[in-house]
């Protein structure tokens, strides 16, 4: 049935199988720096009750894709200038909160968590003052700047990430694992 929803997340895009190395090798994030977000209270990185119950108990802590950019979001976000807990929690409106779906949605508007819209890029928006990022679906002949600045109504400051792209990359260097 999901199968039939565009940006239905692939089970395997959830499932534990990358390394620390792997995952430091494919995002660039140093290990020490993954193995320091992972262990502060609170913890950066957001993780599941079972992934959680993992950390720290002598096994080796594995990532699911989605994860993973998670991670990759977090340290983009970190570059940006924000602490690691506030990007972490931006990146989470990306790869833990989806878009729009409904059994009579327009499906080109539909976004599972962690994936990208059907058409078009898919663009994380953090405005200033707002603790989870916002996800918009940009069509490069439709889409104004302007658009990215505008949050309910209100004008904001916005730091902006185009996903596609690290999607892209992240997905190949990991295939090359």
């Amino acid at each position: 049935m999901t199968q039939d929803i565009p940006g239905t997340p692939e089970v395997a895009d959830y499932e534990p199988r990358y390394t620390t190395a792997q995952v430091s090798k494919a995002t660039g994030i140093p290990q020490d720096t993954i193995k320091s977000w992972l262990s502060r209270k609170p913890q950066v990185i957001l993780m599941t009750k079972e992934e959680r119950e993992n950390v720290g108990k002598g096994k080796p802590y594995l990532f699911s894709f989605s994860r993973t950019v998670h991670l990759l979001l977090t340290a983009k976000l970190v570059q940006m200038g924000l602490q690691p807990r506030q990007a972490a929690m931006g990146a989470a409106g990306f790869t833990d909160l989806g878009q729009g779906y409904t059994p009579d949605s327009d499906i080109s508007k539909v976004r599972m968590p962690g994936q990208l819209y059907r058409d078009g890029y898919t663009v994380l928006v953090l405005h200033s003052g707002e603790e989870i990022g916002r996800v918009i679906q940009m069509d490069p002949r439709t889409t104004k700047l302007f658009d990215l600045f505008v949050d309910r109504g209100r004008h904001e400051d916005a730091i902006a990430i185009l996903v596609n792209p690290l999607i892209e990359r992240l997905r190949g260097a990991l295939a090359d694992e």
